[in-house]
């Protein structure tokens, strides 16, 4: 008789690694079930059994690459005085993890987050809570600070987004109309504690 098959932990932890390599490799279109179930070394029962489908596979990528995020936002945020210039350090720790892990970015960005099949989504809050501490920290005035949190982060994912497509032109415009963009949510802030 043949063993019985265990679905833990470590195979979880597989199936998610590979389909982030992939999704970093060659984007979010090559990350299929199959490729997903082959990379992993295991088959797409398997996989359909842990995560439910493709989808829960997604989302256990986009948790994933929004806690690699919330790690390198820490990193650059920490060394930054409070207030502005550890929201100017988010936008380019964001400008550049969009650079570096393309499908993982598109990953995180393709699906909401209300949908997430039930996913551990802690970076995505931490980078939500750093963001509002750092925006907090600019003005006391606000109403609804997170919501202006929201708002910039918005405001980033826009300008990457934008820049991956070419619409920014090129690296020196690009440099510009971040930085005009970000002064002008700065002094957007600024004008409501006036």
């Amino acid at each position: 008789m043949p063993r019985p098959r265990t679905r833990d932990a470590e195979l979880f932890q597989r199936f998610v690694d590979a389909a982030t390599q992939i999704a970093i490799d060659e984007g979010v279109a090559a990350l299929t079930t199959r490729r997903a179930s082959e990379a992993a070394g295991s088959n797409i029962a398997a996989l359909n059994q842990l995560f439910g489908s493709r989808d829960g596979l997604v989302d256990a990528v986009m948790a994933v690459g929004f806690d690699r995020l919330a790690e390198r936002a820490h990193e650059h945020l920490d060394t930054q005085p409070p207030g502005a210039a550890r929201l100017h350090a988010f936008a380019a720790t964001f400008r550049e993890f969009a650079d570096d892990a393309r499908g993982l970015v598109d990953v995180m960005l393709a699906r909401p987050l209300s949908v997430n099949g039930g996913v551990d989504l802690a970076g995505a809050w931490e980078c939500r809570r750093m963001l509002t501490a750092a925006v907090g920290q600019i003005s006391g005035s606000i109403e609804d600070i997170d919501s202006a949190a929201l708002g910039f982060a918005a405001l980033v994912e826009g300008l990457a987004t934008s820049e991956r497509r070419g619409l920014l032109g090129g690296s020196s415009a690009a440099d510009q109309v971040w930085r005009v963009a970000i002064e002008a949510y700065l002094a957007g802030l600024a004008a409501v504690d006036e």
